[in-house]
């Protein structure tokens, strides 16, 4: 049995990437049968995922590669979003085999469910390739690195929620990008070739391309960051920073050259990858060509030199672009009353609901990790160095929103990883650690299994009739537009301030004429709003954004919801939901 055992982890270990493909490849199989039985449907758990699958129909339909208005939205006239392309050709690209049997609408709905599993199994593979230098040879090698696996594993699927299967959305890319970076940097301290570095910036590079430059800018910056760190300490040349900054550069200026802001190259949006954004890089660049001949120097005029560049930097950009360009608030004044503070993703962690609050129990955890790897160990000082730093750096990341959270947890997958493989290589025998490890694997799999999320999917009533320009939530209106093919007052994007804005108007009036005002500025032909979203325990849809309806039937929202005052001009049409409600306007009685 012993024997079995070994040769099974040892293969394990040889053949980690076929693993690591199969692991993936099995947990997403076993969780979209679960929900498949449990919903009797397959479904997308965040709505970004619908509006970016309608962005892609609409693009192939009409074969229009520059970025146009999304119609689905803020009706009659749409709104600018912030995706860009990218994102959308690996997911054609993962739908091409479906279209070859299915119409295009449920070809690019099902390849849809290998966007995240893709980039879980490369962020795997990128993480088994930043963890090797931890890998010292001893006896049982292989038995810590399947420790490793299978709680980096968890950790990735669960943890985050970012690689579920139905949850196809670039923050998985933005992880991949990320745990690859660290593993550069982790792997080629000291080495000579910039080729991986030019390589890291590049990818950097399209983190600004996918995110629309506001988590590309910030995961970037704390590369650069790590960067520079060990070039004052001495592992790292300006050669290295040079070849990672002309990467960014390129990287920056091919994608705005090939997919540029709505309206043109010549747009300036601090939001989303722009000509301001190519021009920092540019400076960027300039500023460590600079200092090409600074390695010899002492580390307190490396600091002076560094500072006093990023200084430049900083003057320049204003100076060219201006700070109410740079400084132009991404969202409206209206949206931090009305939006903001219902978008969990977007709130600070001391704001979200308790189901967060395991996010604190991870940062000491791998503050901890920190301490110990810092007094172990002295001939892996400067990576332990890197991961301190790279902990202490992104953890106010995730204290600034939880979106953010998923960079803390990258680090903390390499933490995890060389803290079993400094444990393991204290000792060639494994009988002597056997206890301890087999409790170490199962507190990570009792703390992770804990936590982890339910994701049903949202009911839609149908109609038998064709309905169009809907106002509803918010938050559920581009599955509407999927689902009905209908467009919508308002979805939940910054872009989208104005049908936001009226959305709100709409339904927290209680004055008929504004309401009537509204309905017909977006020639709004049908109105919905779920009644009870837990019929059971009679408990409100979004009972924190439409405080107690039954209490607000003065307020458009309350009659929707509660079904009393209903104005005349509005006409129930049954659906398929017992409490689904739909209300048509019938403009000829106003």
């Amino acid at each position: 049995m012993n024997n079995f055992f070994e040769k099974a982890i040892n293969h394990l270990y040889k053949h980690r990437i076929l693993w690591s493909f199969l692991a993936v490849f099995t947990v997403s199989l076993f969780d979209a049968i679960y929900y498949f039985l449990s919903e009797e449907k397959l479904f997308y758990v965040d709505t970004d995922c619908y509006t970016r699958a309608l962005r892609i129909i609409d693009w192939l339909q009409n074969f229009q590669w520059e970025e146009k208005i999304f119609p689905y939205s803020n009706v009659p006239d749409g709104f600018i979003l912030h995706f860009t392309r990218i994102n959308d050709m690996i997911w054609v690209a993962l739908s091409l085999p479906f279209m070859l049997f299915e119409p295009l609408k449920e070809a690019i709905f099902h390849g849809g469910f290998f966007f995240s599993p893709l980039f879980l199994f490369l962020s795997l593979c990128a993480f088994f390739w930043g963890i090797q230098p931890y890998i010292i040879k001893f006896e049982k090698a292989a038995v810590s690195f399947a420790l490793v696996f299978i709680t980096t594993l968890l950790f990735c699927y669960k943890l985050t929620n970012i690689f579920d299967f139905f949850r196809p959305d670039h923050h998985s890319v933005m992880f991949f990008i990320f745990c690859f970076n660290i593993a550069v940097i982790l792997r080629f301290l000291n080495n000579t070739k910039e080729n991986y570095f030019l390589f890291a910036g590049s990818t950097c590079g399209l983190g600004f391309w996918f995110s629309s430059a506001i988590e590309g800018i910030l995961s970037t910056a704390v590369i650069l960051a790590i960067l520079c760190f060990n070039w004052l300490y001495g592992t790292l040349k300006s050669k290295h920073l040079i070849a990672f900054n002309l990467g960014l550069f390129i990287s920056v200026t091919f994608a705005w050259l090939i997919n540029p802001p709505y309206g043109g190259f010549s747009v300036l949006d601090n939001s989303r990858l722009s000509i301001i954004h190519v021009v920092l890089t540019a400076l960027m660049l300039l500023a460590f060509i600079s200092l090409r001949k600074a390695d010899n120097i002492s580390p307190t005029l490396k600091i002076v030199c560094l500072n006093g560049c990023g200084i430049i930097v900083i003057l320049l950009i204003f100076m060219i672009f201006g700070a109410n360009t740079l400084l132009k608030p991404i969202y409206h004044e209206k949206m931090h009353t009305i939006y903001l503070p219902y978008i969990t993703e977007m709130q600070p962690i001391y704001k979200t609901p308790f189901a967060y609050y395991y996010q604190i129990i991870s940062w000491i955890l791998g503050i901890l990790l920190v301490c110990y790897l810092l007094y172990q160990s002295k001939s892996q000082k400067i990576r332990h160095l890197n991961l301190a730093l790279l902990t202490f750096f992104t953890i106010p990341l995730g204290f600034a929103a939880v979106r953010l959270y998923l960079y803390y947890i990258a680090v903390f997958l390499y933490l995890n990883g060389c803290i079993i493989f400094s444990w393991m290589a204290l000792s060639s025998k494994f009988t002597k650690y056997r206890y301890a490890i087999f409790f170490y694997l199962a507190a990570n799999v009792f703390f992770l299994t804990s936590f982890q999320s339910v994701s049903h999917p949202q009911k839609i009533p149908h109609v038998t009739e064709k309905i169009e320009n809907l106002a509803t939530d918010y938050n559920i209106s581009p599955q509407f537009c999927w689902d009905l093919d209908v467009k919508t007052l308002a979805t939940p994007y910054h872009t989208d301030e104005t049908g936001l804005i009226d959305n709100h108007k709409l339904f927290f009036s209680s004055d008929e004429d504004e309401i009537k005002n509204i309905l017909q500025q977006h020639q709004i032909k049908y109105i919905y709003l779920p009644k009870n979203e837990f019929n059971d325990n009679k408990i409100s849809y979004r009972s924190d954004y439409y405080i107690e309806p039954e209490k607000n039937t003065d307020k458009f929202y309350g009659k929707i919801m509660t079904g009393q005052q209903i104005y005349n001009w509005l006409e129930a049409v049954p659906t398929d939901l017992e409490n689904g409600i739909i209300y048509k306007v019938k403009y000829d009685l106003f």
